[in-house]
């Protein structure tokens, strides 16, 4: 007995928790129907209130326990003004270390280094970053084909996703996901994919430019490389 109490201590944290109530909240975004605005934007004001509130728990569940699912169920809804902001807000999202009081430290430790020792990432922390890099890159990917000639007659999905990669561009810590080598390549084949794709084409080569004047100053290097 006192095997099995020990086995569910060590159990991992995260498959422990009851998601059931976050789980139904986020279901209808991978539903065909089309959800109402106002409930988009409700459900934007929740998960915003949690990410102030309950961050650790919030990511754990979409990034751990969904898998980055709802990133594709965002991408699917993306004419919704609150739920494009959402996704954004969600792949600007920072996985850190949790700092520790400088003071916990046993009796016969030496402050000093332990006052040195950097935080680290803890396993789900790091199973949580990883998700996030693979999932906002699968975004922007996914952004950018929408100014591709896959997209010859909807207007205001390119729209959208033209608002949506160039708000990715006045963040810092996406460079290093919009100069990938092959989302740069991306880039540019939609770029020079002029006469098939008529319509997308001046926004692609807005998103290009504008991702270029926004960095260029932070990362010279790159640019002449």
């Amino acid at each position: 007995m006192a095997n099995d109490e020990t086995a569910d201590m060590t159990a991992d944290p995260v498959s422990k928790k009851d998601y059931s109530l976050l789980d139904l909240i986020c279901q209808f975004l991978y539903e065909e129907e089309d959800p109402l605005p106002i409930l988009c934007g409700y459900f934007q004001k929740i998960m915003e209130q949690m990410l102030d509130k309950q961050k650790q728990l919030l990511l754990e569940y979409l990034l751990i326990h969904q898998k980055g699912k709802i990133f594709s169920g965002l991408l699917r809804h993306l004419d919704h003004h609150s739920l494009a902001t959402l996704l954004i807000k969600l792949i600007e999202q920072q996985i850190l270390p949790e700092k520790k009081d400088k003071w916990e430290h046993s009796d016969n430790s030496d402050p000093e280094v332990e006052e040195s020792t950097e935080p680290v990432l803890t396993a789900v922390q790091k199973q949580m970053q990883q998700v996030l890099k693979e999932k906002a890159t699968m975004v922007v990917m996914s952004l950018i084909e929408k100014l591709s000639p896959q997209n010859k007659d909807d207007l205001h999905l390119t729209l959208n996703a033209s608002a949506a990669l160039n708000d990715f561009c006045e963040n810092e810590s996406f460079f290093q996901i919009l100069t990938q080598p092959e989302v740069v390549r991306q880039i540019v084949s939609v770029v020079c994919s002029t006469d098939s794709n008529a319509q997308n084409q001046p926004y692609a080569l807005n998103f290009l430019t504008t991702l270029i004047t926004q960095f260029i100053e932070q990362d010279v290097s790159f640019f002449k490389d």
